[in-house]
């Protein structure tokens, strides 16, 4: 490489060093082991809730989610008649704020970004951004410049490939091998055609462990021998594939460059038992709940068969061409807000992404049909907090709610009124439910 500064950044997608440390002592991770010895390391804090939307967007745009605004992967719209939500799209928020740009605008510097979660569709930068997930379609607004998209037109995984995680394990594990190599041969041909800055993410080790982490402690599921023997290590070998790209960077670089290797959030096992919000709510006189219909009940049923048969890019594709007032309707059922009676409620769960809860105090004058006066707003917040962190499994005996915040405690900015008053962490071992009864 020539002498002119540069800057790249690798994506390390779901990177967590309970993978790491044993791949480590082992030596199969030379690579990594070499950088963390040239320069500096650690376990950095993620964003609350920990997820690859709110994380990402805080890395590229350096903003507390307070600031850009993004708390998951859809926008909770909490002053509306359902505490209603809908789709995200990156972009709109953060499109001129991206540290790439500020590059630019600034050094003149040229970047390659190429495949970082809530870029798509693509905008104009100086250089080439290559969208990434979420898409509902991977060959539209895809690329910019446009006149490149076929150049990369392989490069961001379809649905058909997350659908191959159920239905052919071992394609699956060959794809996202084949993935993550290409983009590396990629990356590295930028750095050859010139570019100052170049950025992108291998997410196969996020989407190996989503599907296989249950392989590695089969004692926690009902797991055939056999298969555990056949997948225990997918996990370490995306890690161990990871290691081997970052070699092939690390042997091009010289003392001009400046590489970063980070990660938006860690990985583990899914929580086994749930903490359902608005029951809590509704048995401690927070919250009054509705009989649910047969209409709800038989939409909800259909609601959930789909979910689980449907992978979140064709979820959402579908999603978008539903009418508005079907839309909303299935909103309301599937996160259990039908149940709520609003207007004698004075809080309600907020969906938020695991291990966070939210909570919504339903707030005259801010709510449609708000139910807590404004003065005792903060009586309300202090007196669930106290409440819910009190919170013990009867069948474990466990803490549930491990912390609970206001949402300033957390968040700084003008978008801080867009979380939930209240923002709960519950014990590793706790999602939060939907239920109420």
């Amino acid at each position: 490489m020539s002498g002119k500064r540069k800057l790249i950044i690798l994506g390390l997608d779901g990177g967590t060093f309970d993978v790491i440390d044993p791949l480590l002592e082992q030596g199969r991770m030379p690579a990594l082991k070499r950088l963390m010895e040239m320069g500096s390391w650690g376990t950095l804090e993620s964003t609350v809730p920990p997820i690859s939307p709110v994380a990402w967007i805080s890395i590229m745009t350096g903003l507390n989610p307070g600031q850009h605004g993004i708390y998951g992967w859809m926008k909770k719209m909490l002053y509306t008649r359902e505490g209603q939500v809908q789709l995200e799209n990156g972009p709109k928020i953060i499109a001129g704020k991206t540290f790439w740009e500020m590059l630019g605008r600034k050094l003149g510097m040229r970047s390659f970004v190429m495949c970082v979660p809530m870029t798509y569709p693509a905008w104009p930068i100086n250089g080439v951004l290559v969208s990434g997930l979420p898409g509902p379609d991977v060959h539209k607004g895809y690329v910019f410049p446009k006149e490149r998209d076929e150049e990369f037109r392989d490069f961001n995984p379809t649905s058909s490939y997350f659908r191959l995680q159920k239905t052919n394990k071992i394609e699956f594990i060959r794809l996202a091998h084949k993935m993550s190599k290409g983009r590396a041969d990629k990356a590295l041909e930028m750095l050859e055609e010139g570019f100052d800055c170049v950025f992108f993410v291998l997410d196969a080790t996020d989407a190996a462990q989503h599907a296989f982490w249950k392989y590695r402690e089969p004692e926690s599921f009902d797991m055939d021998a056999e298969e555990v023997k056949k997948y225990g290590d997918v996990i370490d070998g995306h890690y161990v594939d990871f290691d081997n790209q970052l070699a092939r960077v690390l042997d091009v670089i010289d003392e001009n460059t400046t590489l970063i290797v980070l990660s938006d959030h860690g990985a583990g096992i899914s929580p086994l038992r749930f903490f359902n919000t608005n029951h809590w709510l509704s048995e401690n006189g927070f919250l009054t709940r509705k009989t649910e219909g047969t209409l709800d009940r038989l939409f909800h049923g259909a609601i959930r068969f789909i979910e689980g048969r449907m992978v979140a890019q064709r979820l959402m594709k579908l999603t978008r061409l539903l009418p508005n007032m079907v839309k909303k309707r299935a909103m309301k059922v599937s996160h259990g807000t039908h149940l709520v009676d609003l207007p004698h409620s004075k809080a309600f769960r907020v969906l938020m992404d695991d291990p966070n809860e939210g909570i919504a105090i339903n707030l005259k004058d801010r709510q449609v049909q708000g139910f807590v006066g404004p003065e005792d707003y903060e009586k309300v917040r202090d007196e669930i907090i106290e409440k819910i962190v009190t919170v013990r499994d009867p069948v474990t005996g466990k803490k549930v709610v491990v912390d609970a915040r206001k949402r300033e405690e957390l968040y700084s900015g003008e978008a801080t009124k867009g979380a939930p008053d209240i923002v709960l962490t519950l014990d590793t071992l706790y999602q939060g439910g939907y239920g109420i009864d």
